[in-house]
């Protein structure tokens, strides 16, 4: 009787050596393996895991998110011609269509609008076909008076492509408010 305890007492000792092993090969793959993956590592401007290409595409993406959002009725060709300047492909022919229509609607509505990007994140892609950059906006309607509206959150997928030693956004998905 006595043996049959003292076979019983060692599984869960077993079991306990084994869980540790194979927690101790989780921790490793986690904290090791994982962050030296491109598909998880932290896709903002800043993070020096990211090429220069990358972050460079992701910044040329941020600049060309605030110049598609922002126009003032006063100086709208000026700022028409900023974002077309940041624009290549079918982009730029959407926008190339959409001139007259937006500069009615702020005509129109006698409104200016502005925007200020929040964060910026590298989706995938490489240098040769681009690289998709997601861009989280927040928009604003500004009256006559200075006053702005609330905040019109955008969130946007651009694909950055090289062109001339320049990052042009060359396609936009998402909305645009």
């Amino acid at each position: 009787m006595a043996a049959t305890r003292a076979a019983l007492a060692r599984p869960p000792w077993l079991v306990a050596g084994i869980l540790a092993v194979v927690a101790a090969a989780l921790g490793v793959t986690v904290f090791a393996v994982l962050p030296g993956s491109k598909e998880h590592r932290q896709n903002s401007v800043g993070n020096s895991s990211l090429s220069g290409q990358e972050r460079a595409a992701m910044q040329a993406a941020r600049i060309e998110t605030v110049n598609l959002l922002t126009y003032a009725r006063k100086s709208f060709d000026a700022d028409w011609a900023r974002a077309m300047a940041g624009a290549t492909g079918q982009l730029k022919s959407d926008l190339q269509t959409d001139k007259a229509t937006t500069q009615q609607n702020l005509t129109k509505n006698k409104f200016d609008v502005t925007a200020t990007v929040t964060d910026v994140g590298l989706v995938g892609g490489d240098t040769r076909s681009g690289f998709q950059v997601l861009v989280v906006a927040s928009g604003h309607r500004v009256d006559d008076s200075g006053t702005p509206s609330a905040a019109i959150p955008s969130r946007i997928q651009l694909t950055m492509t090289k062109a001339a030693g320049k990052w042009l956004a060359s396609d936009l998905v998402g909305g645009l408010s």
